[in-house]
């Protein structure tokens, strides 16, 4: 079963997908030779991590709710609406400010591996915890028999 996000730890998962995810956009500038960034940018990086981290907290939800609905059918749909909500405010900002030519692509692919990934760790961090604990368990009982 999914944890289900509230909303203090819905804004810890994305202070921390914020801050990784200025990091290591901020390394790669750098790297680049790009020694400037947009306050612009920064505030759209920040509503796309809101935005990503309120579809997963609204997947795990209707996992919550719905137990018997397939995981991948939810997370799909869960991820189109999300991926349209993502282009749309990328449309936005790029109404205030000119995008990279390539803007709409780097955001959706960027997007879509943050996404999968934090989907695979809430999917398969339980699901181990919970084939550990048995295991634990008996050795916790194996020690104290000692």
């Amino acid at each position: 079963m999914l944890p289900q996000l509230t909303v203090k730890s819905a804004a810890l998962w994305v202070c921390v997908l914020y801050t990784l995810l200025t990091v290591i956009s901020s390394s790669v500038q750098l790297l680049q030779g790009i020694e400037h960034d947009t306050n612009l940018h920064l505030l759209a990086r920040f509503a796309v991590t809101v935005v990503g981290v309120g579809s997963i907290a609204i997947f795990t939800t209707l996992q919550h709710r719905f137990r018997r609905a397939p995981t991948l059918k939810a997370a799909g749909i869960t991820y189109l609406i999300t991926i349209a909500v993502v282009l749309t405010l990328t449309w936005v900002f790029g109404r205030f400010e000119s995008l990279h030519p390539d803007a709409y692509r780097d955001i959706a692919l960027n997007f879509t591996f943050v996404w999968v990934g934090v989907l695979v760790v809430i999917t398969v961090a339980p699901r181990a915890t919970q084939r550990l604990q048995p295991s634990r368990l008996q050795e916790r009982r194996s020690r104290t028999r000692r």
